[in-house]
């Protein structure tokens, strides 16, 4: 049985199963063991390790103001699905009961894969393109590790349609990571822009808004891309998105 493996299909990626597994064998521990035990780059545990943290799933102690990791009981992992399908059993009758209300031009899709998730990157950037300010507004509480594992070696090609559709981001994410992201950001586009969350945006999903449509990516195994292509919807989307970028600047 892999573990990393399950684990990657409750919601972690790669590297954060593997530094979860690896504290969870050593005890506490400083974060020199765990890079030796993961063969990871120091940068990419310390990003994990604020990761899991974040999610409550390792733990943080100083002794001689020297900062230890302990991995929470396991049992935390259980209790996030259980919320994630209370959640859902909450959101789905709210979510039928707004398709009965009147919207009749909804299109729907779902997308599934490594495919289908360029496909969507590729649908959303020509929203993008064709809205009146050409800016895909991204919210999401997924690490940056899983976006990039995602988009894999089509990375340099999706930088290249962002340029050429002269489409910027406003993104709104996971505040743990916001050096990778501003790094990141940067080297795509100048015009692009990124704010850190709030704690509450705390996921393994994003969700994009350009034009007319909304797509919500989930990053769990296989990768799973629902669309909705609706301009009241959007409108929606976009009102919250606004209200977070706002609230950074309180």
């Amino acid at each position: 049985m892999n573990l990393a493996v399950d684990l990657i299909q409750l919601g972690f990626n790669r590297h954060e199963a593997d530094v979860y597994l690896a504290l969870l064998e050593n005890g506490l521990s400083t974060s020199g063991p765990i890079i030796k035990k993961t063969g990871l780059h120091r940068m990419i545990v310390y990003n994990t390790l604020d990761s899991l943290i974040e999610k409550q799933y390792v733990n943080l102690l100083y002794q001689n103001n020297i900062k230890h990791f302990l991995a929470n009981n396991p049992e935390a992992i259980a209790e996030k699905v259980r919320r994630q399908k209370e959640l859902a059993e909450e959101l789905v009758p709210r979510l039928q009961r707004m398709q009965k209300g009147g919207f009749e031009d909804i299109e729907t899709r779902i997308l599934y894969g490594e495919k289908g998730f360029f496909n969507n990157l590729t649908d959303i950037v020509a929203a993008a393109k064709n809205s009146e300010d050409r800016i895909m507004r991204v919210i999401g509480g997924a690490t940056p590790e899983l976006f990039y594992e995602a988009i894999g070696d089509n990375y340099d090609k999706y930088v290249r349609m962002l340029a050429k559709a002269k489409v910027a981001k406003h993104l709104i994410a996971y505040a743990a990571s916001t050096a990778l992201w501003h790094k990141y950001l940067l080297k795509e586009q100048k015009a692009n822009k990124f704010k850190p969350g709030p704690k509450t945006i705390q996921n393994n999903t994003f969700t994009r808004i350009a034009g007319d449509m909304v797509s919500i990516e989930i990053y769990s195994n296989p990768l799973i891309i629902i669309q909705i292509k609706n301009k009241d919807i959007a409108q929606g989307y976009r009102d919250n998105f606004q209200l977070l970028w706002d609230w950074k600047k309180e």
